[in-house]
């Protein structure tokens, strides 16, 4: 064994030029695959982590635009050119009060929900806010009403009671005003899209609903249309007047009742809308296919997330385009290598035939001449691998910098050792091959 140990050493020694940049060729590989490895970890436990976060939270989609079905736009295009349209737009012609669609209407909610709903879980409401003449009883001339159609998912997130189905429930003011509008002023239900008489609010002419209070105890102070909070070009102050309904102020309604309920310019339509994954195992890419499938549904309209989790995953998705270049030039490198690797040995084994002739004269065998070739190429191998690793190892700070936080892993010394021996055997059985050593005594007589 130790005669062995001095032969490699011996014939290490006399190729030490040529495996000098078959040294220097692994170390660069190795430190790129090492690199293109740790980005791989590090990527694969980032989204392990954000599919579980995304499973225990809500996305919020939020949307902008109009849709090109919604008829203020036609309105708006003739504002300035028709005395039609700048009647309705400027002085307030009854001609303004068209049917306003909601930008995620029922129709399209249920079409989400028949093909995602088996995957994401929906939080859905619809809004309509009006303003009404107030008696002296209110601060105020004029004051807001929130008419809110959530389900039942959005419905106990925001609230700790149980709803009746077959209720509507109003906050303080908008309850006063309606008990008025019954026991004393009968003619606001002319100046409001959604009378109330014999204890019911009347959503169309034919469908009524019994009202009563919402139980303040059990219900925040405020409902906020969450699909706005984080709207781009807002100051927060428009949001709070805009987007914060003062609980006071509200109206709830189940969601199945917006297919009685009058749509109106007047009424200024708004959605909220949350997604979440029902499983962590289940996330993919269903939201951004929702995203999609909304502004197919809404031609006209821009649907999006603003989500801290999300936006990993399209890091991760970059991230992974870079970890693909990356592996891509390390297997080149390595393909370099392993090539460079065979034609020296090819080159090496040439010059040492009669040194190969002689050995098996002396009764060693071929496999025993392979084998020392498979250890002198594994420890330049294992000398360029080990040099490689460090690069990599080294290379870690300098990623962090520049990318995010990736860390060293050390499946990766085990994943490089075994590569640098199967490389090394591979290329002494491709060499050995290469050489067709007739019989011993033969090749010492013609050498």
């Amino acid at each position: 064994m130790r005669y062995s140990f001095y032969r490699i050493g011996r014939m290490l020694k006399s190729a030490a030029g040529m495996y000098a940049l078959v040294i220097v060729e692994m170390a660069v590989g190795t430190a790129l695959l090492v690199a293109c490895l740790n980005m791989f970890f590090s990527n694969q436990a980032r989204l392990a982590d954000s599919r579980e976060q995304m499973a225990e939270e809500m996305i919020t989609i939020c949307w902008s635009g109009e849709a090109l079905d919604d008829p203020g736009v036609a309105i708006m295009e003739t504002a300035e050119t028709t005395e039609e349209g700048y009647k309705r737009i400027y002085e307030g012609s009854d001609a303004w009060d068209y049917e306003a669609p909601f930008p995620i209407g029922y129709e399209e909610y249920q079409t989400i929900i028949r093909e995602f709903g088996d995957d994401l879980v929906f939080y859905y409401g619809a809004i309509q806010r009006t303003y009404v003449g107030q008696p002296e009883s209110f601060e105020g001339k004029y004051s807001p009403i929130f008419y809110v159609f959530m389900n039942d998912e959005l419905f106990e997130y925001t609230f700790s009671f149980q709803r009746e189905a077959d209720k509507v429930y109003m906050g303080e003011m908008a309850l006063e005003f309606y008990e008025q509008m019954e026991s004393a002023h009968p003619e606001w239900a002319g100046e409001i899209k959604y009378p109330a008489s014999m204890g019911k609010l009347w959503l169309s002419d034919d469908f009524g609903v019994e009202y009563t209070a919402i139980p303040k105890d059990k219900a925040p102070e405020a409902v906020e249309m969450l699909s706005y909070i984080n709207s781009p070009g807002l100051t927060p102050e428009e949001i709070e007047y805009s987007f914060v309904m003062p609980l006071d102020h509200v109206v709830l309604l189940p969601e199945t009742m917006l297919e009685h309920c009058i749509l109106s310019s007047l009424m200024t339509p708004y959605n909220t809308l949350l997604v979440s994954y029902r499983d962590a195992d289940a996330v993919d890419d269903q939201v951004p296919e929702l995203l999609t499938r909304l502004m197919e549904l809404r031609n006209g309209m821009s649907f999006k997330i603003e989500d801290a989790v999300l936006e990993a995953q399209k890091s991760i998705a970059d991230q992974q385009n870079m970890v693909v270049m990356l592996t891509g030039a390390s297997v080149t490198v390595l393909l370099i290598v392993l090539i460079s690797t065979i034609g020296i040995l090819l080159v090496l084994l040439a010059r040492r035939r009669r040194f190969l002739a002689l050995a098996c004269c002396c009764g060693a065998t071929m496999g025993r001449c392979y084998w020392e070739l498979a250890a002198e190429v594994t420890a330049v191998f294992g000398l360029g691998a080990l040099l490689g690793l460090v690069g990599g190892y080294a290379a870690v700070p300098i990623l962090q910098a520049k990318l995010y936080d990736i860390q060293f892993y050390p499946v990766n010394i085990v994943i490089i050792a075994a590569f640098a021996v199967i490389a090394a055997l591979l290329c002494c059985a491709i060499a050995i091959a290469g050489i067709r050593l007739r019989a011993p005594a033969i090749e010492l007589k013609e050498l």
